[in-house]
């Protein structure tokens, strides 16, 4: 029979272990009859209430339980160190990780156990699929959090498609494919922890599954959620992947702004040779063009090659581009003289047409002449 281990990190859960311990128990025939043998494995910080205590006095009525301690250094450091154990020192084949406090309900074991029957390498119970949900009655700066965490984790993080609840706490892993992810990685001490561990999962090319569950909010002790876990989030968020859209933004922006000054510096020295006007303009832009096709390729879209593009010609491309660009200018030219027609300011109405124009050759850019490798938006 194969052997599955439930591992519950505490730190202060005297008020629900021995209930979600004993809930856990109650689907050992659940676990039997798919083929495996239930342990579980309390990963206790230390805590000064004695959660540990009430675990060992537990050993004697649960069969297969285990304890082990370590200083408290987080969320994700606790799963670190219980991972490390598992994959490293121990055959369990599937470890499942879960919270003490009811968040996740255990009834819900045996469909995770089914899904990696079924073939998954890794299972998700998700809030966000159809058929999940959180507290109806969660105050909505929770709501938000969560909202903007997965925004960020996606965004930021450039983790791809393929989960739709990127912090869920309720996961399941085939330890044999658990062992090949790095799930360590990127200083991830925190709750951010869970999203390294999504960004893992979808980039092994091993199957995953999400299952909708309905999240529970805890009714005994405290989130363990402070400051520093935020900042670790948007830490490890930034370190995922360097081609999240987020990043990508940026380094658009700031090729851009280079353009800008390569065609006034470049105007300014063609004018000083003596160039009647028109060519210098003319040249300062093609130089400005020129400079943003290099920025970008080098810089902004380095991974189109990675994923494939719609164009794989550097002229045609570059071709392109200019098209794109005098898509832009006429853009620029025709909302500028618009809304000058209308009263508006000339500058204003030439920082729209600026903006309306770096937008439009922006989605061309990822669209067509670097994509369709965007593989986040």
């Amino acid at each position: 029979m194969k052997k599955a281990v439930v591992v519950i990190p505490t730190y202060n859960e005297s008020g629900n272990i021995e209930r979600i311990m004993r809930a856990i128990n109650k689907e050992r025939r659940a676990f039997t009859a798919r083929g495996y043998e239930l342990h579980i494995l309390v990963a206790d910080d230390l805590s000064p209430d004695g959660t540990g205590d009430i675990v060992n006095s537990l050993k004697k009525s649960i069969p297969n339980v285990h304890l082990r301690s370590g200083k408290k250094q987080g969320l994700g450091a606790a799963y670190v160190r219980m991972f490390d154990y598992v994959v490293k020192e121990t055959d369990y084949d599937v470890l499942i990780q879960m919270d003490a406090d009811f968040s996740h309900d255990p009834k819900n074991l045996k469909r995770i156990l089914d899904e990696l029957n079924d073939g998954s390498s890794f299972v998700v119970g998700s809030r966000a699929v159809e058929g999940g949900s959180i507290p109806g009655n969660w105050p909505l700066i929770r709501v938000i959090n969560t909202r903007v965490a997965n925004f960020v984790a996606r965004n930021l993080g450039g983790i791809q498609p393929g989960i739709q609840d990127l912090t869920a706490g309720f996961r399941a892993f085939k330890t044999a494919d658990l062992r090949h992810l790095n799930y360590a990685g990127n200083s991830a001490s925190g709750y951010a922890f869970q999203i390294n561990l999504s960004n893992e999962m979808l980039n092994s090319g091993k199957k995953v599954s999400e299952i909708p569950i309905n999240f529970a909010d805890r009714t005994e002790g405290d989130s363990k959620i402070g400051l520093a876990d935020i900042i670790n989030f948007f830490i490890v968020s930034w370190q995922l992947n360097n081609d999240s859209p987020l990043k990508q933004l940026m380094r658009y922006v700031l090729v851009g702004a280079s353009g800008v000054v390569v065609n006034l510096v470049s105007l300014y020295l063609l004018k000083q040779q003596g160039l009647p006007s028109y060519l210098a303009e003319m040249g300062a832009i093609e130089l400005s063009i020129l400079s943003n096709f290099v920025g970008h390729s080098l810089l902004t879209f380095q991974v189109a090659k990675k994923y494939g593009a719609h164009i794989d010609n550097e002229f045609i491309r570059l071709a392109a581009f200019h098209g794109t660009s005098a898509i832009s200018a006429l853009v620029i030219f025709t909302t500028s003289i618009s809304l000058q027609g209308v009263g508006i300011n000339p500058l204003i109405a030439q920082f729209n047409g600026i903006a309306i124009a770096a937008a439009i050759n922006y989605v061309l850019s990822t669209r067509v002449i670097w994509g369709p490798y965007f593989r986040h938006a």
